[in-house]
C-alpha cells in the first residue's frame, strides 16, 4: 500500500474510514484492574511507528476512541507515547500490586497475555506491542493467536487480559463509538462500568440542544480516556483500487460501493488494456 501511495497510481483510491483499531483491557483481571498499569501500557506503545512501519496505508495514530471522520467532535486525547513517564507510572502500579500480594521482580516480571484473531496484520501489530512493552516496561507479553470463533468467545466471556479490537461506526456521530462502553452494552467486553459515564449516555440520548450534546459526548470520552479500559491504536483508512475505466466508485467513510451505480466504459477499457500491452 505504501508503494501504491508513493507512485500516486490513478487506480489506487484510499479514503478515510470511520474505523478505530484498539486493544480492549479486561479490567476485572487482578492485574489490569489497576488503572496506573493500564495507562502505562498505553503510553509505552509508539503508535506512530505502527502506522509508519506496519499498517502502511495512511492510517493515523489514535489517542482517543472517536474517529476523526466525524465532524464537530472535540476529541478527548489520552496521553501520548512517553516511555519515561510510562515506566514511572508502571513502577507505581507495581508497588500497588505488590501490596496486594502479587510477586513482581526481576526474576518474576509482570506477565500478561494478548489475544488476537488470526490475521497477518494483527499478528504484526501484536508482536510490535509485545516488543514495546518489554523494551519500555519489562512486561512480558504472551501472544495468543486464535481463530475467529474462539477469539469472540474469549472476548464475550472476559476470558482474556488484552484483546485486539476494532470498530466501524454505524453512523457519523460520536455516539456510534461512545455508546460501545455503556455498562450494559453487548459490545463493551471489558468489564468496565462507570456510573457517571452511563449517566452521560442517558442524557446524550435525550438531549436536543446540539452544543450541549457535543459537550457531554466530549465529557464522556474524557472519562473513558481517564479510566483507560481500552488502548487506542490507530484510525484506519480504506485502501480500495478500481480501474480508471470504471465509474461510480467513490471514496466514502464506510467503503461501500453499490454495484448498481458502477459501470465500465468499454472503449476506454480496450484503449487502456492496449496501452498496457504496448509498455
Amino acid at each position: 500500500m505504501s508503494e501504491l501511495k508513493r507512485l500516486q497510481r490513478p487506480d489506487y483510491k484510499p479514503a478515510d474510514y470511520i474505523t478505530t483499531s484498539f486493544y480492549r483491557l479486561n479490567v476485572t483481571n487482578p492485574l489490569l484492574k489497576n488503572k496506573k498499569l493500564r495507562h502505562a501500557l498505553n503510553m509505552a506503545i509508539d503508535k506512530q511507528q505502527i502506522c509508519d512501519t506496519i499498517v502502511l496505508g495512511g492510517q493515523v495514530p489514535a489517542r482517543n476512541l472517536v474517529s476523526p471522520v466525524i465532524d464537530n467532535h472535540d476529541p478527548a486525547l489520552g496521553p501520548a507515547y512517553d516511555p519515561i513517564a510510562a515506566k514511572k507510572l508502571f513502577e507505581e502500579a507495581c508497588d500497588e500490586l505488590r501490596a496486594e500480594g502479587h510477586v513482581i521482580d526481576a526474576q518474576h516480571p509482570l506477565t500478561l497475555q494478548l489475544q488476537f484473531n488470526n490475521h497477518e496484520l494483527h499478528s504484526a501489530v501484536a508482536q510490535f506491542a509485545q516488543d514495546q512493552w518489554w523494551r519500555n516496561l519489562k512486561v512480558r507479553v504472551e501472544l495468543n493467536e486464535l481463530e475467529w470463533g474462539s477469539y469472540l468467545k474469549n472476548m464475550n466471556t472476559l476470558e482474556y487480559q488484552i484483546s485486539r479490537a476494532g470498530w466501524v461506526g454505524d453512523y457519523k456521530d460520536p455516539y456510534a463509538f461512545i455508546g460501545l462502553f455503556a455498562g450494559d452494552s453487548g459490545q463493551n467486553n471489558t468489564g468496565w462500568k462507570n456510573e457517571r459515564y452511563d449517566e452521560l449516555l442517558e442524557k446524550i440520548r435525550n438531549e436536543v440542544d446540539e452544543p450541549k450534546r457535543r459537550a457531554m459526548l466530549h465529557e464522556a470520552e474524557v472519562l473513558l480516556m481517564e479510566e483507560m479500559p481500552i488502548i487506542p491504536l490507530y484510525f484506519d483508512m480504506s485502501t480500495g483500487m478500481s480501474r480508471t475505466y470504471v465509474s461510480g466508485v467513490y471514496p466514502n467513510y464506510h467503503d461501500i460501493h453499490p454495484l448498481k451505480y458502477i459501470s465500465v466504459d468499454k472503449e476506454k477499457k480496450a484503449s487502456d488494456l492496449a496501452e498496457e500491452l504496448r509498455r
